[in-house]
């Protein structure tokens, strides 16, 4: 298994950050601070970057939880623009393989008492997102969150 200072990262962007840090919950406003900064650095508005950090919230919530679940791991974070027309935050993880994008739909028209627990999360960084990607990179979870400029 490849260690995470294998995983290269070409750099023809303008702009491109990287913050490591562990799996515990209490890093977290650490991670959004890091997070609305690298938005604020790029120069895009500000009316996408509230839902950006929840989305970061939530992937890292979920990454401490139930990836490493409760116990101490690595999560790197990068930032950087795609041709000034999105910014991309790429969240990855070596705990056991998960891929968010193959989550289906929870059924939010059934009464709250018969839904299944979970899932409302990820939901939420669906409808949030422009576009959402996950591959398994070197045994590293790779998930990348994908927010269009607003032109």
């Amino acid at each position: 298994m490849k260690q995470k200072n294998e995983i290269l990262m070409e750099k023809p962007f303008d702009h491109y950050s990287v913050l490591e840090t562990s799996s515990e919950i209490t890093k977290l406003g650490e991670i959004k601070s890091w997070a609305e900064k690298c938005w604020r650095e790029l120069g895009f508005g500000t009316e996408k970057m509230e839902k950006m950090l929840l989305c970061v919230e939530e992937v890292f919530a979920n990454i401490c939880f139930h990836g490493y679940k409760g116990e101490p791991g690595l999560v790197r974070f990068e930032c950087f623009n795609d041709n000034k027309r999105a910014i991309v935050f790429k969240i990855y993880d070596w705990a056991a393989a998960f891929d968010i994008t193959s989550l289906s739909r929870p059924d939010t028209d059934q009464p709250l008492a018969d839904r299944q627990i979970g899932g409302l999360g990820v939901l939420l960084i669906k409808e949030m997102v422009d576009e959402i990607n996950w591959i398994l990179k070197d045994g590293a979870n790779m998930l990348s969150l994908i927010f269009y400029a607003d032109i």
